[in-house]
């Protein structure tokens, strides 16, 4: 197959500082600049880890505006995962402080694009879009790029099993005494 025939998907993220919040609007826009395609799908998959125990978190990503074009702009959305990261990093502080047993944190946020090019053939891609720690400080990685299928197959597995077992929690719930429930050591 000819590279001129496939799909070429980009992730932007913007962020712009509005002087009424405290933290930066974020948006992610999907694009195809390549080829066009067809029956595209998206999910957002992130993962909050503590001390070495994952669970999946939801809530963080709310879509603006889809379009159901083969080419072009796909879909836009508003991250709240900025946000999501400044309640993660007070509870883990005031749960430190509290010495409810957690030392670190740390969230990866993964975006799963699955879609058909203009030969029938499926794709089933995962973008890594940044990773968030609190280990030496807090600190963001903003990096969008394509996974190797390997990877991306394992973190599909990862997340897919995450929440069959109950193991998720909302952005909204956040809470010390929650993140303590899902990783404290009890």
């Amino acid at each position: 197959m000819k590279l001129a025939q496939l799909p070429v998907l980009r992730l932007d993220i913007t962020r712009t500082y509005p002087p009424e919040s405290s933290y930066p609007v974020e948006k992610l826009t999907i694009s195809n600049i390549g080829a066009p395609l067809q029956e595209f799908y998206y999910q957002d998959m992130v993962f909050l880890e503590a001390d070495g125990r994952k669970i999946v978190l939801g809530g963080s990503y709310l879509i603006l505006d889809k379009t159901n074009n083969p080419k072009g702009e796909l879909v836009t959305f508003r991250l709240y995962s900025g946000e999501a990261w400044g309640v993660i990093s007070a509870c883990m502080t005031l749960a430190i402080e509290k010495r409810l047993g957690i030392s670190y944190c740390k969230m990866d946020e993964y975006m799963r694009l699955k879609y058909k090019d203009i030969l029938g053939q499926n794709h089933d891609e995962v973008y890594i879009l940044r990773t968030r720690s609190t280990s030496r400080g807090s600190r963001t990685t903003i990096s969008c790029s394509k996974l190797p299928d390997l990877t991306a197959q394992e973190i599909i597995k990862d997340y897919e099993e995450m929440r069959a077992q109950g193991l998720r929690l909302t952005y909204g719930a956040l809470s010390p005494e929650l993140l303590y429930k899902k990783f404290g050591r009890h």
